[in-house]
């Protein structure tokens, strides 16, 4: 069994000695401030330049993501959890904006070019690689309206990681 699937069963902490119930329990602040947590909390395919130690995502981890109903909640709570940090939300199936709240303002992390670009990409990717294409294209479809001003993130990462070919 990978590391990956055990981490996100609550029984294996990362090598900084977090488990998954750590992470979905953060604050604003720490995931804001924390950039460990995308990567093991949004596993994919590919490696991480900023966090090396995360196993990568396997076709076998993928079938056990899907059918191990304890670890298919754990990551459906996680997405709901970064999309609220996002000031996203789920109706009906589709993504959408928060109305403010939990966030004054829900578009806070979209004001100016920052890390959290790149951790959409990989919220995107993620989805995809576990069988959620709608969402991650419900999630692209509330950002590309942003192209003019973001054209680089929407066009060369966001865009891709929605309909592009997966590793």
């Amino acid at each position: 069994m990978s590391i990956l699937v055990e981490f996100y069963r609550n029984e294996q902490p990362t090598p900084e000695g977090l488990m998954f119930a750590d992470f979905v329990n953060y604050s604003y602040e720490q995931f804001e401030g924390d950039h460990a947590w995308i990567q093991w909390i949004l596993p994919t395919k590919e490696a991480s330049a900023f966090n090396p130690d995360v196993p990568l995502l396997t076709d076998e981890d993928i079938t056990l993501f899907k059918s191990d109903s304890k670890i298919l909640e754990n990551y459906m709570y996680a997405i709901y959890r970064v999309m609220d940090f996002y000031g996203m939300t789920i109706f009906k199936g589709n993504a959408m904006w928060q109305e403010a709240g939990n966030h004054k303002n829900p578009k806070w992390w979209l004001e100016h070019f920052n890390h959290n670009f790149l951790r959409v990409t990989r919220l995107l990717l993620s989805l995809r690689y576990m069988g959620y294409d709608n969402l991650s294209q419900s999630i692209f479809e509330l950002l590309k309206v942003h192209r003019e001003q973001y054209q680089n993130s929407v066009d060369q990462y966001w865009e891709p990681s929605v309909y592009g070919p997966l590793e």
